[in-house]
């Protein structure tokens, strides 16, 4: 008998276990948009200090500007995300008490992303009040740590698709 293993896409392989900051990722900067702009620029000036790369860091103005669209979109659609050719779709998960703040994401290929955002994000946003109950309130999302250990404000974030609600 001869085993074969599964073809794996690469693309999975390598995103298993990758993680970027709140300000380096879709998902992050979405959460980041729920919160109110003082917050923000404690947690960039934060996350800026403790970015080894001065490549990486962020400039204040242009961040205060992308999370204010984010506030009004609601959700995020980047075909290009990374540089590999792979695109994100995310929307905030409706707030629970007790529960920290989350993103639901979709992961494609470029092409998938361009040709099917539509239809994904409509997926997504009629789904993602089945996926909270599924949830626990959970110690492991390194977004939502690190997002609550710079930020203070627990305002909760409005629903995809309508502007994020914003004091």
């Amino acid at each position: 008998d001869r085993y074969f293993e599964p073809a794996m896409s690469p693309t999975v392989v390598e995103h298993a276990g990758h993680s970027e900051t709140l300000l380096h990722s879709p998902q992050g900067r979405l959460i980041l948009a729920s919160y109110q702009d003082a917050h923000i620029r404690s947690a960039v000036h934060r996350l800026n200090a403790e970015e080894a790369d001065p490549e990486r860091r962020v400039r204040m103005p242009e961040m205060l500007e992308e999370l204010s669209q984010l506030r009004k979109q609601g959700c995020i659609v980047q075909p290009e995300a990374r540089d590999d050719g792979t695109g994100v779709i995310a929307v905030l998960l409706p707030p629970r008490k007790g529960m920290e703040r989350l993103a639901l994401s979709v992961m494609a290929a470029r092409e998938v992303i361009e040709a099917r955002s539509d239809e994904i994000l409509k997926i997504m946003l009629e789904q993602r009040e089945d996926i909270l109950p599924k949830c626990r309130p959970a110690e492991n999302h390194q977004h939502e740590r690190m997002a609550n250990s710079v930020l203070a404000d627990h305002r909760p974030p409005a629903v995809a698709g309508q502007p994020l609600a914003y004091a």
